[in-house]
């Protein structure tokens, strides 16, 4: 009787999750008050989810200590991206520059209306997300298997190069590029945790190696021009010495992340700008770039701004959808989903595979997001690829079995690799880093599918030499 009187209690507590959407679909007739419900509802999921007030958190291990389980750091970096930075593409519509009103500014009240149905969906879609992370969130006290080292560090430094040298022989074998990128993934993975053990260690030739590993991979972040790989080592970084140094993480990564959000987003739009033209190479494209922020002749707030209310967010791609999809045209039903599973299937068995990147384009321009013959491509996320299999029941499946798998997964390598440590912090953050960020569904399914094939792969491999053994 206890026990169903606590599975109906845990029902009704996930209810609490869809509270902020509820309120926010009722009061859609005042757009704004509307949007501002359900964008201040993410931060209430983050609160009784993260607090254990719905479900609650494993008690194998602090909190401080599963920071990397994906109730956490992809909750938080999801959502985060998804649905909190959404705020400053809506100040804009209302007539803001930043947090100042422009008086003679143009106001779309339609836009706007469309803007926080939108929000509501997110809303919506966090809710179903951080469901689906609960409902598979059930760790084992004791995993099934384990791994054995005097020095975890080394072990990770270890795993680094195995990494590299299985990423390197992986990219002369045809049709194993994908499995070369996710053990370079690894790869770099395991450097940013053997260097994040090695401090409290106190292993200064481990912690040389790891900063010498980490230091390449942040220049070549940089020279990459992409802003992810330049924000995520630092997260992870920090997530990982966050246990061992709190005070001082809680200091610096608030201070790195603004220096981030300062200089990065003028860095990256003229370093792209400079390297698609193909006249120069990366290293003096990246010259050109900080030269020029150094000299202030760029205008770091206008640029700040673009970037907060254009590439930071996605929402206004999101609204674009809702707006055309299905006024001009239908819902796509089950076709994303077929288109999906076949996007999982090999070039070498199948010679006459359509390119995935075509057919995910397809419904871009078939909606007229962008023109056939730009070269922007406009990818529809993940959620919006939710709304357009089927509105906002589209959403909520989707979303539901995203954070189910999200943590289905990390349960799994967990008890594959010896606890949380290996389990989560490497593998899962590793290979699945990807339900941090989301992609259209045919990309995602690729890569968790191929990425679950690679897991047990290294599970086989580490059983067979030895490095895993069975717990007793």
């Amino acid at each position: 009787m206890s026990a169903q009187h606590t599975l109906q209690s845990s029902r009704v507590n996930y209810l609490l999750l869809y509270i902020p959407w509820f309120i926010a679909l009722l009061l859609e007739v005042h757009p704004i008050i509307s949007y501002t419900i359900a964008w201040l509802g993410s931060f209430m999921i983050f609160y009784i989810s993260m607090s254990g007030k719905v479900q609650p958190l494993p008690n194998d291990l602090p909190i401080i200590g599963q920071l990397m389980r994906p109730v956490f750091i992809t909750q938080l970096v999801f959502i985060g991206y998804l649905a909190i930075t959404s705020v400053f593409f809506f100040l804009e519509l209302n007539g803001y520059y930043y947090f100042e009103k422009q008086p003679h500014s143009d106001i779309d009240k339609s836009k706007i209306a469309l803007a926080s149905l939108c929000q509501r969906y997110y809303c919506l879609a966090h809710a179903s997300f951080t469901y689906g992370i609960l409902l598979g969130m059930k760790y084992n006290l004791k995993p099934k298997w384990t791994i054995k080292s005097f020095s975890y560090s080394s072990l990770m430094l270890k795993l680094s190069a195995g990494f590299t040298t299985l990423a390197f022989i992986s990219h002369l074998i045809p049709g194993f590029v994908q499995f070369a990128i996710k053990l370079e993934e690894l790869s770099f993975v395991s450097a940013v945790l053997s260097l994040a053990l090695a401090i409290p260690e106190g292993k200064k030739i481990s912690t040389l190696i790891s900063s010498g590993i980490f230091a390449v991979n942040m220049v070549n972040a940089f020279l990459s021009g992409w802003k992810e790989q330049i924000i995520v080592p630092l997260i992870m970084l920090g997530v990982y010495l966050y246990p061992y140094y709190k005070q001082t993480v809680t200091l610096t990564l608030p201070v790195l992340l603004a220096l981030f959000f300062i200089f990065i987003p003028t860095y990256n739009n003229i370093f792209r700008g400079i390297a698609r033209s193909g006249e120069t190479d990366s290293e003096m494209a990246a010259k050109i770039a900080i030269e020029a922020i150094r000299s202030g002749e760029e205008d770091l707030g206008s640029n700040n701004w673009k970037f907060l209310t254009g590439r930071l967010s996605e929402i206004g791609m999101f609204v674009d959808y809702v707006e055309r999809v299905p006024r001009d045209v239908d819902f796509y039903g089950l076709l994303i989903i077929k288109q999906s599973i076949e996007s999982m299937i090999p070039r070498a068995l199948w010679s006459g595979k359509p390119i995935t990147e075509e057919l995910v384009m397809q419904r871009v321009w078939d909606i007229g997001i962008v023109d056939r013959n730009s070269i922007v491509s406009a990818k529809p996320p993940l959620i919006t690829d939710g709304y357009l299999s089927g509105g906002a029941i589209g959403i909520v499946l989707l979303a539901v079995l995203l954070g189910y798998t999200a943590s289905k997964i990390s349960v799994l390598c967990e008890n594959l690799f010896g606890g949380y440590l290996i389990g989560t912090g490497l593998m899962y953050t590793g290979l699945f880093q990807i339900f941090w960020r989301g992609n259209c569904f045919e990309f995602m399914l690729n890569s968790v599918f191929w990425s679950y094939v690679l897991l047990h792969f290294l599970f086989f491999a580490g059983r067979y030499f030895g490095l895993i053994t069975r717990n007793i």
